[in-house]
């Protein structure tokens, strides 16, 4: 009803999206997402082997589980509960969350929005990996392909009262005191 009465205000969120590029160079699968892209694995038993490249330098190699990308706003969600980053959303910023690593040594990394992000997942077999955008599965890996992050062109505007505070819903989500 408040909203309705013209009691709100709008905030604009960045959103990633993924391409997948094929051995050929065509990008073979797009998707877009408001929280997060993830590297997953299909086999329990089996860590996905990484690179990854950001602006076409080598950031970093790892054994995981996967690795997801998160937007502020999905720093909240998946990425969190991975070890990552709270992100104010009011930063552009996309963080990159390894999923249980092998090593220690690799850690969640904070690069700027502009920043494009390309991942080559090193498969023994095909389809051990795949790629989703918001928990939506939308492409099986086989080993051959970059899986390229960047900042989408498209954002999410979202309608909040004029009560709304960040901090607020952040304490209330999180069970803070």
């Amino acid at each position: 009803e408040r909203i309705l009465a013209g009691d709100f205000s709008t905030e604009s969120r960045m959103m990633l999206t993924v391409e997948i590029i094929n051995a050929q160079g065509d990008c073979a699968h797009r998707q877009i997402a408001v929280n997060d892209i993830v590297i997953g694995k299909h086999a329990l038993e089996r860590l996905i082997a990484w690179d990854a490249k950001v602006d076409g330098q080598l950031v970093t190699s790892s054994r995981s589980d996967g690795v997801i990308f998160a937007t502020p706003t999905g720093s909240t969600a998946y990425a969190l509960s991975a070890g990552g980053a709270i992100v104010h959303p009011g930063t552009d910023v996309i963080s990159i969350v390894p999923i249980s690593a092998h090593t220690l040594s690799n850690r969640p990394i904070v690069l700027p929005a502009g920043s494009v992000i390309e991942v080559t997942v090193h498969n023994d077999n095909a389809n051990m990996a795949h790629v989703s955008a918001d928990g939506l599965v939308g492409y099986s890996l086989t080993g051959e392909e970059t899986v390229r992050v960047r900042r989408s062109k498209h954002t999410v505007d979202l309608v909040h009262t004029q009560s709304y505070n960040y901090f607020t819903m952040l304490r209330t989500k999180l069970g803070w005191g």
